[in-house]
C-alpha cells in the first residue's frame, strides 16, 4: 500500500543530502497526521457525531485492524486507548513512527542508506531519495502554478501537511517562497476533503504549535 507517509517522508528528504528538511519536533507529527488520513481514507476511523458513546470530535475506531504493518499499528495504539482527539492521537502516533516510515522506504528501494562522517569523525546517515521523489513533487506543481486549477486530493493533503510543517517553499524552491507559503496555506484551508481529514491537518497544526512552544520554553529555561 502506497501511504501517504511514505510519500510526505520523501518529498521531506533533500535529494541532494539525503538529510530532512524538517526538523525534529515537526517532522514526526506530521507524518502522524498522514497516518490519520490514511486510517480516515480507509474507513477504518472516524470522528464521533452525536449519538455516539464518546464525546463528539473524539477518534471512533471502524475496524479493529489493517493489512498494512504501519497503519495496523496506528490502529491498534488508537484503540488501546479511551477515545482521543485527534491532536492526542498525533501525539501518541508520533513516537517511533519516523524511523519505520524511512526503513520502509528503503526496503521498498525508495531511498538509499549512505553512511558517511561529519569532519570525519561523527557518523551520520543519509536517506538518498530515488527518482520517485521527483514525480511526487512534479505531482505538486500544478496548483502553484495554476491557482485557479482544482487541486487533486492526494496533492492537496501532502500540501496541506508540507505547510503544517513549514516545509513547501522547501519542496518548491524553485518558486517565490512568499507565494508558495501562502497558496499552500490556501489550499489547507479549502474545502479538500471530508471534514474528518481537514480535522486531522488542523490537529497537526495545534500539536506543532504546542510543541514548538514547549521546545521553546524548555531551551529558554535551560
Amino acid at each position: 500500500m502506497n501511504l501517504l507517509a511514505g510519500d510526505l517522508m520523501l518529498l521531506l528528504l533533500d535529494e541532494r543530502t539525503g538529510h530532512l528538511m524538517a526538523d525534529s519536533t515537526r517532522t514526526p507529527r506530521v507524518l502522524a497526521g498522514a497516518v490519520l488520513l490514511d486510517l480516515i481514507d480507509a474507513g477504518a476511523i472516524r470522528l464521533a457525531e452525536p449519538g455516539d458513546e464518546a464525546k463528539r470530535g473524539r477518534i471512533v475506531v471502524s475496524a479493529n485492524k489493517s493489512a498494512d504493518p504501519i497503519l495496523g499499528d496506528a490502529l491498534a495504539t488508537i484503540e488501546a486507548a479511551r477515545p482521543m482527539k485527534p491532536r492526542a492521537a498525533i501525539e501518541k502516533l508520533s513516537k517511533g513512527l519516523q524511523p519505520k516510515v524511512l526503513h520502509r522506504l528503503a526496503d521498498e528501494g525508495l531511498v538509499h542508506i549512505e553512511h558517511h562522517r561529519t569532519l570525519g569523525i561523527f557518523p551520520r546517515t543519509a536517506w538518498m531519495p530515488s527518482g520517485h521523489r521527483k514525480e511526487l513533487r512534479d505531482r505538486l506543481t500544478p496548483p502553484f502554478a495554476h491557482p485557479d486549477a482544482p487541486v487533486e486530493p492526494r496533492a492537496a493533503a501532502l500540501i496541506s501537511l508540507l505547510s503544517a510543517a513549514d516545509a513547501a517553499p522547501k519542496i518548491l524552491r524553485d518558486r517565490d517562497r512568499r507565494v508558495v507559503t501562502q497558496r499552500a496555506k490556501e489550499i489547507a484551508a479549502g474545502d479538500w476533503a471530508a471534514k474528518a481529514a481537514r480535522d486531522a491537518v488542523q490537529a497537526v497544526d495545534a500539536a506543532l504549535t504546542a510543541a514548538v512552544v514547549v521546545s521553546a520554553v524548555v531551551t529558554g529555561s535551560a
